[in-house]
């Protein structure tokens, strides 16, 4: 999506606001009524990068304000399993089974649950992520599970980063999911070369619908 205004969720002040406001309280200098202008950069963003949108509740802002996304529409939501994270991802979506076992034990730990991430796939073509309601209890959030959930979404894994990251580069600045038909294949379930083959017949309902096929071992 292109031309799309972003604001962080803190402001650094310009230098210009400084001086005026320096002005203001050591001389009594009137700040003169103008519009103010951004003080970061971008603050327009590139084609295609889009602001990681989030529900309002505590705890969401915790995990996904601040995020980026490219490519895909990230959104980061409430009303999740209590204890457990839920993802909600594109069909052909893989995550490796050392990082996702990593990242589920770093969250059981504060969740309580063996299980903590859960991985949903559909036909979507963006990422969901419903965050665990123990992510904040009457309002009061929980810190470290929160910055442990942020590190998840910010690990690599999908194409999310901090704003700070953003580089002019988007190819580089941005991991790119890894789709079920690129998973590397350990070497040792590789077929390297046939040294045989055999031939069976699949029977169909009649003579003329069999089918003659090659099974190389």
């Amino acid at each position: 999506m292109g031309d799309l205004h972003y604001i962080p969720p803190a402001i650094p002040p310009s230098q210009s606001s400084i001086e005026e406001l320096f002005s203001f309280f050591t001389k009594g200098t009137p700040i003169a009524h103008k519009l103010p202008e951004p003080s970061w950069k971008p603050s327009v963003l590139p084609a295609r990068v889009d602001k990681v949108t989030i529900d309002i509740g505590p705890g969401l802002v915790e995990v996904g304000g601040g995020l980026l996304s490219y490519q895909h529409r990230v959104f980061v939501k409430t009303s999740g399993d209590s204890r457990v994270l839920t993802v909600r991802a594109p069909k052909d979506f893989y995550i490796p089974d050392k990082e996702l076992e990593t990242w589920r034990a770093r969250l059981s730990k504060l969740t309580g649950h063996s299980l903590a991430i859960s991985i949903l796939r559909d036909r979507t073509q963006g990422f969901t992520f419903y965050l665990p309601s123990c992510v904040a209890r009457q309002y009061v959030v929980d810190v470290q599970l929160a910055d442990a959930i942020r590190g998840f979404l910010t690990s690599g894994l999908f194409p999310i980063i901090p704003f700070n990251k953003l580089g002019e580069d988007l190819e580089k600045s941005f991991p790119r999911p890894v789709r079920e038909s690129e998973r590397s294949i350990p070497a040792e379930v590789k077929l390297k070369r046939a040294i045989g083959n055999v031939e069976f017949v699949r029977r169909g309902m009649l003579r003329e619908d069999n089918v003659v096929e090659r099974l190389n071992f």
